[in-house]
């Protein structure tokens, strides 16, 4: 991925908070003939001074038997974008451009077939997206849980890499910074409005008197 520098944050701690917030990411590795992915959501977790992806899709999958072959992979996170007018700028000497953030991960990964480590992951999921679902989990009847386990196969990525980028109008003025986040606080998409926020976080120093 090309990012110029201005939009490039080294701050692993920024890249993981990003990563649990946007956490619907898609996994990608080389395919036959064209990449193959999948869209999938990821949990963060910290082993052992390494940094590790988890996450789980259908045996069924056809890029199981990829990912076992090439191991290698990149997950793509994408967070908050849109498109920025030259209309919006207080500088009128300019051309439309998109705003936008991502994260992507290279790294390593392994399939998790063990049963008892796939409920875990499950549990894991749930803790992160629905606690107050696992009471009811619990009571599900074993036949039905132990038959989903046969059909799902857990991915353990080992992180190797982190690169993000977040484009946020930081090669812009302030004036101009400021024109561009006013438009899209006055959106009625929310999509709009967050992008905003990530651009007065990213823009702080700039938009200081």
């Amino acid at each position: 991925m090309h990012v110029p520098a201005e939009f490039s944050i080294k701050d692993t701690t920024t890249a993981l908070d990003f990563i649990r917030q946007y956490s619907f990411g898609a996994l990608i590795c080389n395919g036959e003939a064209v990449p193959e992915v999948s869209h999938l959501p990821f949990l963060v977790k910290e082993e052992e001074d390494a940094l590790y992806l988890h996450t789980h899709f259908a045996r069924a999958n056809p890029q199981l038997k990829k990912i076992e072959e090439v191991k290698q992979v990149l997950v793509v996170f994408s967070g908050p974008h849109s498109y920025i007018s030259p209309t919006w700028y207080v500088n009128k000497i300019n051309v439309p451009t998109w705003n936008y953030s991502v994260v992507h991960v290279n790294g390593t990964a392994e399939t998790i077939h063990g049963t008892e480590a796939k409920k875990q992951l499950l549990l894991s999921t749930l803790s992160c997206y629905e606690p107050s679902f696992i009471q009811d989990y619990e009571k599900l009847p074993d036949q039905f849980k132990n038959a989903m386990f046969t059909e799902l196969v857990g991915i353990k990525i080992k992180v190797n890499s982190i690169q993000t980028n977040f484009k946020l109008s930081q090669n812009k003025s302030r004036e101009d910074i400021r024109s561009v986040i006013e438009r899209l606080q006055t959106s009625t998409d929310t999509n709009d409005v967050a992008l905003a926020g990530l651009m007065l976080k990213f823009n702080d120093k700039k938009l200081k008197p």
